[in-house]
């Protein structure tokens, strides 16, 4: 057991949860735009905090208290948090507020799946530590006598792992991300002297992705949103010591 805790820690251990998203999938018959502004009504009248709309088109997002984003559509709602608390106390909050207005508004009859994505990260120096650093995990066999390791750059690699049953599934992956994201400043700004004329963010991250989801259907009166979110949080850390740990 204790070898086993160890693996799993390493698996965890300096990541940062960036990112947590809770999705409902459902069939919604009824036509959609008649129903949106009596959702966004229940909506508001729930949260108190400053609404913020980003984009409305087929997939309407929001930004909500610049922490969460809402993305709502006719057959599908998600609820992404950045950065949440250890113990998901705002989105067991916010999406069980979101999950009554939707059964309420859209009178659905039938959930079709629900899931819990996570995103940890871990960063790194450079895009080749962020290699190494997977080639040296415990789940990547990286012998060393391969061809021109000495001049080669090594490649980031993907691990995927997980299982899908008849009802539920889960999927862990461990990849690299390395890029920049850049924003040129309007003259405006820049001409003060105070700003430069580019800013640029340098990313270089081992990223963990897990996906947990229920795919069959279930009865809106058979759901509690919030109790469902704290147990796909616990499955996800128990079910890793079975992919990850010592066998």
């Amino acid at each position: 057991m204790a070898r086993e805790k160890e693996k799993l820690e390493l698996l965890f251990k300096d990541f940062r949860l960036e990112q947590i998203t809770f999705e409902l999938r459902y069939n919604h018959e009824q036509y959609y735009p008649a129903k949106f502004q009596q959702f966004w009504r229940e909506i508001q009248n729930q949260l108190t905090g400053q609404f913020k709309p980003l984009r409305e088109q087929e997939v309407t997002v929001v930004n909500y208290d610049n922490k969460f984003e809402f993305q709502v559509s006719a057959d599908r709602f998600a609820i992404i948090q950045f950065y949440p608390d250890s113990l998901l106390k705002e989105l067991s909050e916010v999406s069980g507020v979101f999950y009554d207005a939707v059964i309420k508004v859209f009178e659905i009859e039938e959930i079709i799946r629900v899931g819990l994505r996570l995103i940890y990260s871990k960063n790194y120096e450079n895009s080749v530590s962020v290699a190494e650093a997977l080639y040296k995990t415990p789940y990547i066999n990286c012998p060393d006598n391969l061809y021109l390791i000495d001049k080669g750059v090594p490649l980031i690699p993907t691990l995927a792992i997980g299982w899908r049953g008849e009802e539920k599934g889960i999927t862990y992956r461990l990849k690299g991300n390395s890029g920049s994201i850049g924003l040129d400043l309007p003259l405006q700004m820049v001409a003060t002297g105070d700003y430069p004329e580019h800013i640029e963010k340098v990313y270089n991250q081992v990223i963990l992705d897990i996906d947990i989801y229920v795919h069959k259907p279930i009865l809106p009166g058979q759901f509690f949103s919030g109790e469902w979110i704290k147990q796909a949080y616990d499955t996800v850390k128990k079910e890793g010591s079975k992919f990850f740990g010592v066998k």
